[in-house]
């Protein structure tokens, strides 16, 4: 896999970000069944990630998070009916890649360093929302999901890729109607 080489030349970048896949493409390994040969091909001419989350698990959050550089929570953007552009700015933040200033209000860092070198380090974790309060914090090993009603999860991804076994459930509202 080619790395991202920086010059004192503007890098020529091509951003395709594609909503629904998870890992279900050739390229990855773990759905062998899925034909994408396509972006199979794209995928050994380009860099790609292993370990990349959304910020939210539906399309228009998740896009509108991509391209404002807010989370759902600072946008309102939960779902798909959600109008994003009367909440989010016109002032993109896929900025750095371009050698433009990056804006104030972007949260997160930017992905620069894992395109010169996908394998460095990352050390904060990557945060999901899916509709209002219900949150997700992953990491290289683990996932942590709260939900708005109280109910929470732990996956452990080394032992279980495809998180089909809760490690630990916590639900605070059978808790509460047990005291």
């Amino acid at each position: 896999m080619p790395a991202f080489v920086a010059t004192a030349q503007k890098p020529n970048v091509l951003f395709i970000a594609i909503d629904d896949l998870n890992h279900w493409v050739g390229y990855l390994g773990r759905s062998p069944q899925t034909k994408k040969p396509n972006i199979d091909k794209l995928a050994q001419r380009g860099v790609w990630f292993t370990h990349s989350y959304c910020a939210a698990p539906v399309c228009n959050p998740s896009r509108a998070a991509l391209m404002s550089g807010l989370r759902p929570g600072a946008t309102g953007v939960y779902e798909n009916r959600n109008d994003w552009r009367t909440v989010i700015s016109e002032d993109l933040p896929l900025t750095d890649l371009c050698g433009l200033p990056t804006p104030s209000h972007v949260q997160g860092r930017s992905i620069r360093s894992l395109l010169a070198n996908p394998a460095s380090a990352w050390a904060e974790p990557a945060v999901t929302t899916y509709r209002y309060m219900n949150h997700a914090v992953r990491t290289e090993g683990w996932r942590h999901i709260r939900y708005a009603q109280g109910g929470e999860e732990l996956y452990d991804e080394s032992k279980d890729p495809y998180e089909w076994f809760i490690r630990a459930e916590i639900n605070k509202c059978e808790c509460a109607t047990k005291i």
